[in-house]
């Protein structure tokens, strides 16, 4: 996942990316040689998750393991391992939005060299927001490691290219080792908003899956989109309908500049 997702902001922030990202993997080499083993435990079962979701595993199912996962994760750990006080202490937030970039975890024996899931860190100013969006063909978990969110959650009841039908399903605050998850099925539409300066989250996601059962692309989409939806909360009236809220689709630029 990578700041090519905000195609209209990339020119500026791509480079404070990579200096961040570089000055970020030259300082977790200092702690590759200590890590515990209850991260690399939690670490692996968090990879096996993420390949067997590419296989059987349904797409709910994994959601309900990987919630319990994050019940139990040495947050203490992990965040020595991905040295998050360096990270924080590097980190160029933007004006709007979020920084979201790709995470490699320091070169550990005990650990898969290709991960089954993708890693990336968010970090937000306070007022900033990832703006309300779903996907295609992907789950994902976020994990907070600091500060605090207001996190809203919408099944995705169905969509017809133009439109999408919402129902809500969370609205709460997010605060460290708070977790949620999202899947076609379960939880679609999220929509994260900083409440305190340098809140940063954590995302394990898996890519390029398929609804449980379903060998189609929804309705809409074309067999290789797996990316944003993004999804206007403001436009009234919102039509109320049988199956949900009617919100409609807008364009990446003009989600940031609503919500980011």
């Amino acid at each position: 996942m990578s700041l090519s997702r905000r195609e209209f902001l990339k020119t500026t922030a791509n480079g404070l990316a990579v200096a961040w990202l570089c000055g970020l993997a030259i300082s977790r080499r200092a702690v590759a040689s200590t890590v515990s083993p209850a991260v690399i435990r939690w670490l692996k079962e968090v990879d096996d998750l993420a390949r067997a979701v590419k296989t059987q595993l349904p797409q709910t199912e994994w959601q309900r393991q990987m919630e319990a996962l994050y019940r139990r994760v040495p947050l203490s750990d992990l965040l020595q391992l991905i040295d998050f006080e360096t990270l924080v202490a590097r980190a160029e937030l933007p004006a709007r939005g979020e920084l979201f970039e790709g995470l490699s975890l320091p070169a550990v024996e005990e650990l898969p060299t290709k991960p089954g899931s993708y890693r990336a860190v968010a970090g937000f100013r306070k007022g900033r927001s990832i703006p309300p969006h779903g996907h295609n063909h992907l789950v994902s978990s976020f994990l907070v490691l600091k500060g605090e969110l207001r996190g809203r959650h919408f099944d995705r009841l169905r969509d017809d290219g133009e439109h999408v039908w919402i129902a809500p399903t969370i609205d709460r605050p997010f605060r460290q080792g708070d977790f949620s998850t999202v899947s076609q099925e379960r939880d679609n539409v999220h929509w994260f908003t900083a409440e305190r300066d340098e809140s940063f989250m954590m995302d394990f996601g898996v890519a390029g899956l398929r609804p449980t059962g379903t060998t189609l692309p929804l309705p809409g989409q074309s067999e290789r989109t797996a990316g944003r939806l993004y999804l206007d909360m403001t436009a009234q009236p919102l039509a109320k309908t049988t199956v949900g809220t009617r919100v409609a689709r807008i364009s990446e630029p003009e989600a940031y500049r609503i919500y980011g």
